[in-house]
């Protein structure tokens, strides 16, 4: 009563307004794939809507990554990815947000954990009919598996051997070694 909510920030995102410089392409992509969402995939739209959009800085945003409270993006990804790949990775970190990922971690690896998240959410937008970027993780053999029913089906040595690199409190569309 009277008291604001703690995360009403994140419930109602300020806009974000693009700089005056060539990034300014990639907002007008993402603004473009948020309302594709919106019109083609409502649910996944609205879910996306509630992430506001912030420029990550290349040294630990290497792709996109959320914090569930804001969808960062690295400029140069974004800029080289199509129209159908940028919904698929906006819908992608909405979905980690949406399925509480971060919160049912629990006693699991980090790095071995988001591979299973992977996993799951890509395969889920995938049988949506959105279009992941090029090695997006989706083994069919996890199809219709939760991300602690995947969790125990990768191997320990193949999320320390992970090339990319994600960054601390932060998700990231994990692409394939």
């Amino acid at each position: 009563m009277g008291v604001e909510h703690h995360r009403s920030h994140a419930l109602r995102p300020q806009a974000v307004f693009p700089p005056l410089s060539s990034g300014s392409e990639v907002f007008t992509k993402l603004g473009a794939a948020r309302t594709r969402l919106i019109l083609e995939k409502p649910f996944i739209g609205a879910l996306v809507m509630h992430l506001p959009l912030q420029p990550g800085d290349a040294s630990w945003c290497k792709t996109v990554a959320t914090d569930a409270r804001a969808l960062y993006f690295n400029t140069a990804y974004v800029d080289a990815l199509t129209l159908a790949q940028t919904q698929f990775v906006l819908a992608h970190e909405a979905m980690h947000c949406a399925l509480a990922h971060f919160a049912r971690r629990q006693h699991r690896l980090r790095e071995r954990w988001d591979i299973a998240c992977d996993h799951a959410v890509n395969l889920l937008l995938a049988d949506e009919g959105l279009q992941p970027p090029p090695g997006a993780l989706a083994d069919p053999r996890f199809r219709g598996l939760s991300a602690e029913e995947i969790y125990p089906l990768i191997p320990p040595t193949r999320a320390s051997g992970r090339s990319t690199a994600t960054c601390s409190a932060k998700r990231e569309v994990i692409r394939k070694a």
